[in-house]
């Protein structure tokens, strides 16, 4: 007869915490604590430095450099386990887990989102056009929005109802767009079908200005 102690103690492992555009803050504290345990969170915190004359070194500082490669390897790894398929493409290119690397890269998304996101408020697809906007800007100046800022800087400005600065030479349509897409109300924002409708009654723009048309005309589509 099987002894009543051979029981099942296996403990069911907490969903890995994902994170898919919102929430970054919680996200960090969730991965922190997933890092700890496997004395990775120094190498996100720290970084490490690369020996560019490896030949030079011992045996041991060697071996050890390698141990500390492998370990940047995995926390690299747990960190783009963490994040969701679209979020990955921004982070595509981290060679290593240092978080200020990483965290430039995420304010690509945290400069694209809208302030009900940002105040973990409730939120609607409007969230979407809002970020079209901020979008389009990009695809107008080639640069990322608030890229000089840290993230709390980035939101407290938003918050004040700060957006990024549009040329004076921008076509009044993409003006108008992007101005109506990241109005602080999301009730104010209009729907991607209108957007398109703007874009198919507005007159014909040259060069550059025609390719970025398209994209964003390709994009609403999408």
């Amino acid at each position: 007869m099987a002894s009543g102690n051979n029981t099942n103690t296996s403990v069911q492992q907490p969903p890995f915490p994902v994170f898919h555009g919102e929430n970054y803050d919680f996200w960090c504290v969730k991965m922190k604590t997933l890092f700890l345990p496997y004395d990775l969170w120094e190498f996100v915190e720290d970084g490490f430095e690369e020996t560019e004359d490896a030949e030079t070194l011992s045996n041991a500082r060697k071996q050890q450099l390698k141990e500390t490669k492998k370990k940047d390897a995995k926390a690299l790894h747990l960190i783009q386990q963490g994040v969701a398929d679209l979020i990955f493409p921004r982070i595509i290119n981290a060679t290593t887990s240092k978080e200020d690397e990483l965290s430039q890269l995420m304010m690509t998304i945290f400069g694209m989102a809208a302030i009900e996101i940002l105040e973990h408020r409730p939120y609607t697809e409007k969230v979407d056009v809002y970020s079209f906007g901020i979008v389009l800007w990009v695809l107008i100046m080639d640069m990322l929005p608030f890229q000089h800022m840290t993230r709390e800087q980035a939101a407290v400005e938003v918050n004040k109802g700060v957006r990024p600065t549009i040329p004076n030479d921008c076509h009044p349509v993409l003006r108008e767009i992007m101005t109506r897409c990241w109005d602080t109300n999301p009730e104010v924002r209009p729907p991607f079908t209108e957007v398109i409708t703007m874009l198919e009654n507005a007159e014909m723009l040259e060069n550059a200005e025609t390719e970025i048309m398209t994209t964003v005309a390709c994009c609403c589509i999408s």
